[in-house]
């Protein structure tokens, strides 16, 4: 008896705390303490749905919802209170939903299969088209839930996804943006009017490192400079490539000042006379080709060529794009020529005056006062020793010492003759 009165006690709050409309079929529900499997009758009665359950489902639940709401919406919101008391709906064969604790689900999730998208857990095998499957599992992981799971499936770049439907109805839409084909980065030559293409390529990469310092986002683009075409070289998507082409039309506009287009430059090597009349020649067949109407802008206009003798320079006026071309040539003209150099000297011999050119020496040695010995080079007669001592002219050097006397014997009579022990002579004589 105590039983039914419960029973009925419970029947009769569900009753009064939810009622449905049959024109607008909406429902309010206010449930305050009410058990889960009293909640779980009530939602099979509202939404038709069949709900299978043990013992271990157990807890109070309170919901507060003073707007009219509709059947799959108190579905949605019932699944929701499960999922907040640790529990989720698996879907089972026979059109039947499971309620079981959510450290589960993992183990009891159904075949992959199509519904609306709640709280239940459904098994979901996704392929991927243009990323790897490591890396989106990798990317994903953080916002798996607690109780889901999901890994890499074969060899055949498929991503196994064990989660809520709703989470994974998230997923599936966040891929459908991630899962892109690569924008390719094709070249593209933009040509340059009025400017200098170094100058305008140097600008816009300054421009777009201060960009990246600043920590702004965008599209990555390379501007390399051609200096032949006097063109840019954009490599980057086409709406990168277009952002940056903007930049260029706003830089490449013709000059304010007449004489931007005069430039000077210093020869090191060349003649600067003969140069330009070398350039007057290669002007001429450039503004031949330049009067074709397929050609550039940039290469058409009149070029004239000024040497200056004074300072050894030419001053050339020319647009921009012509007068990269001439520097080129320029440049390749004006190098050191290879020289050969021949170092001659000239030099008048005479054999008399070589034998004027020569050294004399003479040394000898003494005991106990007494010359005992005399050596030397050339001859040894009394002329060539006065022609020695008295005799010296011209540029000399030399030297003597350690005198002493020679008895010198002509017929009866003997002179002393005095003489150095040692002596040397260079001599250069006319």
């Amino acid at each position: 008896m105590k039983k039914i009165g419960i029973g009925f006690l419970v029947l009769f709050l569900l009753v009064s705390a939810v009622y449905a409309e049959p024109k607008k079929n909406l429902i309010a529900v206010n449930l305050q303490d009410v058990e889960l499997p009293n909640v779980v009758k009530f939602i099979s009665e509202v939404t038709g749905k069949n709900f299978i359950f043990d013992d271990t489902l157990k807890g109070k639940i309170t919901i507060m919802a003073p707007s009219k709401i509709s059947a799959d919406e108190a579905f949605s919101l019932f699944a929701s209170v499960l999922n907040l008391k640790g529990y989720t709906l698996i879907p089972a064969p026979g059109n039947l939903l499971k309620i079981v604790p959510s450290g589960q689900s993992k183990t009891l999730s159904p075949e992959p299969g199509e519904g609306k998208a709640t709280d239940a857990y459904i098994t979901k095998l996704i392929p991927l088209s243009h990323i790897s499957a490591e890396n989106a599992m990798k990317f994903f992981q953080p916002l798996v839930s607690r109780d889901g799971h999901i890994s890499v499936f074969g060899t055949g770049n498929y991503l196994l996804l064990v989660e809520n439907a709703l989470n994974v109805q998230r997923i599936e839409h966040i891929l459908s943006f991630v899962d892109q084909p690569l924008i390719k980065d094709d070249p593209e030559i933009y040509q340059i009017k009025n400017g200098v293409a170094e100058d305008m390529a140097k600008t816009i990469n300054e421009s777009l490192q201060k960009k990246d310092k600043a920590g702004i986002a965008g599209d990555e683009i390379r501007v390399m400079a051609d200096a032949r075409l006097n063109a840019l070289i954009l490599i980057g998507s086409g709406y990168a490539k277009d952002s940056i082409k903007k930049l260029i039309t706003l830089l490449d506009i013709p000059q304010k000042d007449m004489t931007g287009n005069i430039k000077v430059y210093f020869l090191e090597n060349a003649d600067a006379g003969e140069l330009a009349k070398v350039l007057d020649s290669v002007v001429k067949g450039i503004e031949e080709k330049a009067k074709q109407p397929a050609q550039p802008a940039d290469t058409k206009g009149k070029v004239t060529i000024t040497p200056d003798k004074a300072t050894n320079s030419l001053i050339v006026n020319a647009p921009a794009g012509l007068y990269q071309n001439l520097l080129g040539i320029i440049k390749d003209l004006d190098k050191r020529r290879k020289q050969v150099y021949v170092e001659a000297m000239i030099v008048e011999a005479s054999l008399d005056k070589l034998k004027e050119l020569g050294a004399k020496w003479r040394t000898s040695a003494r005991k106990d006062g007494e010359p005992v010995a005399i050596a030397g080079f050339g001859t040894m007669d009394s002329s060539s020793m006065l022609e020695i001592i008295n005799g010296l002219a011209g540029i000399s050097v030399g030297g003597m010492g350690n005198f002493f006397s020679v008895p010198v014997t002509d017929g009866t009579t003997t002179t002393n003759l005095t003489i150095p022990g040692f002596s040397a002579l260079f001599s250069v004589n006319e």
